[in-house]
């Protein structure tokens, strides 16, 4: 799991600076996705843990 947060930490990385270089519309959508992500890691992550418990 740990390359997937590296993989996930670099992505957000370039969606921040196209955001940032107004290739993505609209203005401030990184952050939108950054949280949705970022819920899917948790929600996935969680649920991996139940299942092992």
């Amino acid at each position: 799991m740990g390359g997937s947060s590296n993989d996930y930490f670099y992505c957000n990385l370039i969606i921040k600076k196209l955001d940032s270089l107004n290739k993505i519309s609209p203005k401030g959508y990184s952050k939108t996705l950054g949280l949705m992500i970022s819920g899917f890691l948790l929600m996935f992550s969680t649920a991996l843990i139940l299942y092992l418990i």
